[in-house]
C-alpha cells in the first residue's frame, strides 16, 4: 500500500480549522494546484486545493497504549546550490534571522544556508573544476582579471582564487561564496542581477577551465546550460539542506511572506509540512522511543532518494528524460529527502504490513483537504478566502504484540544485570510460546553500539545449544532419556582432544542419564550424544531451526549468523557445536529456536503485529504455517530434562517452585586469541569510522579489559502457572560480564526468572517481587499538541 488515511489525533473540529486557515494554511498552500472554474456570466475564478501531507499509522501496545502518533510540522527547507545562484547569502541570513527571531542569528544560519562552506571557504573538489597547471592558470588569470577578454576593462572576481593540492600538478579553486556572490561584488562587476552574476561567474569558469575548447562545448543553448549546470555542481555541491527543522506558526507568517516578497521559488527555498513522529510511552511525549523494538523514524539522502524515486516514477537515466519528466522526478526526490519515513524497528514493519495490495480494499484512504477561493485582481495580490474542509479518514492502528508494562520491567531488569555485572551488553526476550508474538524484546550496552542488537548482535550460545542437540538426537532415534553414560570424569576425549567440564558440574559420578546429562550441562555426555548424529543431518536440524539465515523479521538490520559448513571434523566442529562453540547466533534466531522445541516441535517465525483498526472495525493478521522440524515426543522429552535443570540441575538456584518451569543454562568461555568484546567495543566507540578489516583485528588481539576469560553468560527459562495453560518463554543474553560471575544461573538467571515471573502475572507487575513505584512506571498522558486542534501540523573448557 503507498498511500495510508491521516486523521487528526485529536479529533478535528471544523470550527477550529476556520481560525487558523486564514494564516498559515493558506499561506504555505500559495503553491498547490489550482483547478479553474467559470459560472455562467462571472469572471473565471480559481480554486486553490490544499492537501495535508498523510499519516501512515499509529502504533499502539496490545493493551491499545499508544506507542508512536504522528503530528504535524512546518520545516523550512531549501537547496543551497539552487538558491544561491539567485540570491545573496548574507542579505538572507539577516533577512531570516529577524522574521525567526531568537536564537537565530544571521551568523548562525549562514552555517545551515552555506553546509558546503568549511572554515569560511568552500573547496572544490569535483570536475570540472579540478584542475591541472594549465587550466588553473587560465583560472587564476580569469579571477584577477574579472574576464577572459583582453581587452575588457580589469576587476578582480574578490572571493576566489586557486592554490595547489597535495597531489603534484594538480590545482583547486578557493572559494567564499559571502563575498564572491556579495552586493559588493555584483556593483563591481555591473552585474544587472543575482542571476545575471551567477551567469558570468558559470561563463567565465567554463571559458577559463576548457580554453579553447569552450566555444565548442557550448554551441547552443541547452549546451550552455548544462555547462553552467556542471559548475555551479561542482561550486555548491548541497542540493537539499534542511535549514529549521520545526518552524513555530508565529513566526511561519512572517518567513512565507519573505520568501514571497524576494520571489524565491520553491525549489530554491521553501516552508514544507512534515510529520514529527513522538512516542507519548511516559508523562509528556519525546523524541527518541524508550522502546528500541519500535525502531526511528528518518529521511533518505539526496542520492538514495533520486534513486528510490527514479524507480517508483520508472523514468531512465536523466540523459533521457523529458525536461517535465526531469522536473517530476526533482519534485518526488525532494518530497523524500524533507518527508520522514519508517527506517527501521516496528515501525518499519508496520509500513511493510500496510503496503500489502489487500489493505486498498480494507482501508479508508482520504488526505484531509483544505480548498481555498483565489480572486486575482489586475495588478493586486491574489485574495485566498476558505472555502471548505475535507475531514481526513481515521488513521489506522497498528495493534502490535508488545506489552508497555512488560517492556519496561524488562528494560528496568536489564538496567540491573549491566549494574551488577558490567558486561558489554545484555539483551531479553519474551515470547509467547504457543504462538510465537513477541510480548517484550530490548537491549542495553555500555559502548553506544549501533543497530537493533537482538536481530544485529551475533554470539556463542555455548550450553543453552544443547537443548537443540539432545532434541535432534531424540527426534533422530540414536539416544533415549534414560540411556546412561560415562562423564569421564571431566575429561572425555574424541580423538586426541579432551572435553572438559565446568567447574561444580556432576561429573564425578561413574554413570548419568542422556536426562541428567542435559539437566546438568555435561559436555563430555552431549559430545557423545551429538556424534551420533550424522553430520549433514544435524547441520540441516540447525538450518530448519533458522540459524546461519536473515530471520526476516522486518524490522531492518539483521544478521544472519553462522554454523561451520561440512564436511566436519569429529573432534572439532562437530564435537563444538553439541555444546554450542564454534557458531554464532542472534537473540532473534535462538529465541526462535527454543520456542520450537517448548512448543512441541513445530517452527513458527517471531511475530510483532497482531492486527488493523481503523472506524471500529479490526483485521486479524494471518499467522504463518508451523514448520514440523522435531517430532512431538521428542519435545516432550526435552522438556522434562529441562524441567530437571531447573529443580536439580544448573537452573536450580533460581528456580521458582511455584511456577511449571523448565530451563537451560550457557556460559560460553570464548578461545584464546579471540578479541576481548569490551576492547573492540571500546575501539569501534573511539573510532567511529572503523570497518573492523582483518588487520584492525589483528591490532586489538591479545588485549584485555578485565582478568580472566571472556565469557557470554546466558539463560533461556520458560514456564507457566500452575492453573494455566499459557506458557511463556524469556532468553537472556549478557555478553562478558566482568565482575566475577560467569555461569549462567548466577549472571543471566536472576533477570530470566524475574522477567518470567513478571510476565505470567506472578509477581502482579513488580520486578523479583517488588512494586514498583512511580519513576519506574509512568502513566500515558498524551502529549498537548496530540489534544489541541492544529489541522496545519566455549572452547573445550567451562561452557555451561
Amino acid at each position: 500500500m503507498t498511500a495510508i488515511p491521516t486523521r487528526s489525533a485529536s479529533g478535528l473540529r471544523p470550527a477550529a480549522a476556520f481560525v487558523i486557515v486564514g494564516s498559515v494554511l493558506c499561506l504555505v498552500g500559495a503553491r498547490a494546484g489550482k483547478i479553474a472554474l467559470a459560472d455562467d456570466g462571472t469572471q473565471p475564478r480559481n480554486l486553490t486545493q490544499l492537501p495535508m501531507p498523510p499519516v501512515t499509522f499509529d502504533l499502539v501496545d496490545s493493551k491499545g497504549t499508544p506507542l508512536a502518533i504522528s503530528v504535524d510540522r512546518l520545516e523550512l527547507v531549501m537547496s543551497p546550490n539552487a538558491m544561491w545562484q539567485a540570491h545573496t547569502p548574507a542579505r538572507m541570513a539577516q533577512l531570516l534571522a529577524e522574521r525567526l527571531g531568537a536564537p537565530y542569528t544571521a551568523e548562525s544560519l549562514l552555517a545551515r544556508l552555506l553546509p558546503d562552506r568549511r572554515g569560511g571557504v568552500v573547496r572544490v573538489q569535483k570536475d570540472p573544476l579540478r584542475l591541472d597547471a594549465a587550466s588553473a592558470a587560465r583560472v587564476a588569470a580569469w579571477i584577477a582579471h574579472g574576464s577572459t577578454d583582453p581587452e575588457a576593462s580589469s576587476v578582480r572576481v574578490d572571493g576566489m582564487w586557486v592554490q595547489p593540492t597535495q597531489v603534484p600538478g594538480a590545482y583547486e579553486l578557493v572559494w567564499d561564496p559571502l563575498t564572491a556572490l556579495s552586493e559588493e561584488a555584483r556593483d563591481a562587476h555591473r552585474a544587472k542581477s543575482t542571476i545575471d552574476w551567477s551567469r558570468r561567474i558559470a561563463d567565465g569558469l567554463i571559458a577559463a577551465v576548457h580554453g579553447e575548447a569552450a566555444a565548442e562545448r557550448t554551441d547552443t543553448e541547452d549546451e550552455l546550460n548544462a555547462e553552467r549546470k556542471r559548475i555551479w555542481d561542482a561550486l555548491l555541491p548541497t542540493q537539499f539542506k534542511s535549514v529549521v527543522k520545526e518552524v513555530s506558526p508565529q513566526v511561519a507568517i512572517a518567513v512565507f511572506e519573505l520568501l514571497k516578497s524576494e520571489r524565491v521559488q520553491k525549489h530554491q527555498m521553501e516552508l514544507v509540512r512534515n510529520k514529527k513522529r513522538m512516542y507519548p510511552v511516559q508523562a509528556g511525549a519525546i523524541e527518541d522511543p524508550p522502546v528500541e523494538i519500535l525502531g526511528r523514524w528518518g529521511t533518505l539522502d539526496p542520492e538514495k532518494a533520486r534513486r528510490v524515486a527514479r524507480k517508483e516514477l520508472c523514468l531512465p537515466d536523466d540523459e533521457a528524460c523529458t525536461p517535465a519528466q526531469l522536473e517530476a522526478l526533482s519534485d518526488l526526490t525532494r518530497a523524500k529527502v524533507y518527508q520522514p519515513s519508517p527506517m527501521s524497528g516496528v515501525e518499519l514493519l508496520a509500513q511493510g504490513v500496510l503496503r500489502d495490495p489487500a489493505w486498498q480494499e480494507r482501508l479508508v484512504q482520504q488526505s484531509e483537504e483544505y480548498l481555498f477561493l483565489a480572486n486575482q485582481v489586475p495588478r493586486q495580490p491574489a485574495a485566498r478566502v476558505f472555502q471548505s474542509l475535507t475531514p481526513a479518514s481515521e488513521t489506522p492502528r497498528v495493534v502490535t504484540s508488545i506489552d508497555l508494562d512488560l517492556a519496561r520491567v524488562v528494560r528496568l531488569e536489564l538496567e540491573r544485570t549491566l549494574a551488577d555485572n558490567d558486561p558489554v551488553l545484555a539483551q531479553a526476550i519474551v515470547l509467547e510460546v504457543a504462538t510465537g508474538r513477541v510480548l517484550a524484546v530490548d537491549a542495553l550496552d555500555n559502548y553506544e553500539m549501533s543497530g537493533f542488537l537482538p536481530t544485529m548482535h551475533t554470539f556463542t550460545p555455548g550450553s543453552t545449544m544443547k537443548a537443540v542437540v539432545m532434541t535432534a538426537a531424540l527426534d533422530a532415534g540414536v539416544v533415549t532419556p534414560e540411556e546412561p553414560f560415562r562423564p569421564f570424569g571431566g575429561h572425555y576425549k574424541v580423538g586426541t582432544r579432551e572435553i572438559h567440564e565446568a567447574e561444580g558440574q556432576k561429573k564425578e559420578q561413574p554413570w548419568v542419564s542422556a536426562s541428567e546429562g542435559l539437566a546438568f550441562s555435561l559436555n563430555g555426555v552431549l559430545v557423545q550424544i551429538g556424534l551420533r548424529i550424522p553430520a549433514d543431518r544435524l547441520r540441516q536440524d540447525f538450518l530448519e531451526l533458522g540459524y546461519a539465515q536473515y530471520p526476516g523479521s522486518g524490522l531492518g538490520g539483521e544478521r544472519c549468523g553462522m554454523i561451520p559448513q561440512l564436511p566436519w571434523k569429529p573432534a572439532w566442529s562437530h564435537a563444538s557445536v553439541c555444546f554450542g562453540h564454534e557458531m554464532f547466533v542472534t537473540l532473534w534466531q535462538h529465541a526462535a529456536s527454543f520456542a520450537t522445541l517448548v512448543r512441541g516441535g513445530e517452527y513458527l517465525p517471531l511475530r510483532l503485529v497482531d492486527r488493523v483498526e481503523q472506524n471500529g472495525r479490526g483485521w486479524e493478521l494471518a499467522s504463518a504455517s508451523p514448520r514440523r522440524v522435531f517430532s512431538r515426543e521428542a519435545c516432550e522429552q526435552v522438556r522434562e530434562m529441562m524441567m530437571l535443570g531447573a529443580r536439580e540441575g544448573t537452573g536450580a538456584k533460581v528456580n521458582c517452585t511455584d511456577l511449571v518451569m523448565g530451563t537451560k543454562t550457557g556460559t560460553a568461555q570464548k578461545v584464546p586469541g579471540e578479541v576481548c568484546l569490551h576492547v573492540e567495543a571500546q575501539h569501534h566507540l573511539e573510532h567511529a569510522g572503523c570497518t573492523g578489516s582483518k588487520g584492525c583485528r589483528e591490532k586489538l588481539q591479545g588485549q584485555k579489559a578485565h582478568k580472566g576469560p571472556c565469557y557470554t553468560s546466558s539463560m533461556c527459562a520458560w514456564g507457566r502457572l500452575p492453573d494455566s495453560d499459557q506458557e511463556l518463554l524469556v532468553l537472556v543474553v549478557v555478553d562478558e560480564p566482568r565482575k566475577g560471575k560467569k555461569f549462567g544461573a548466577d549472571v543471566a538467571g536472576p533477570a530470566a526468572v524475574a522477567i518470567l515471573k513478571e510476565a505470567l502475572g506472578h509477581t502482579s507487575a513488580g520486578v523479583r517481587g517488588e512494586p514498583v513505584g512511580p519513576e519506574g512506571f509512568q502513566p500515558f498522558v498524551a502529549p498537548a499538541a496530540v489534544l489541541s486542534d492544529q489541522p496545519w501540523m566455549e572452547v573445550s573448557g567451562a561452557p555451561r
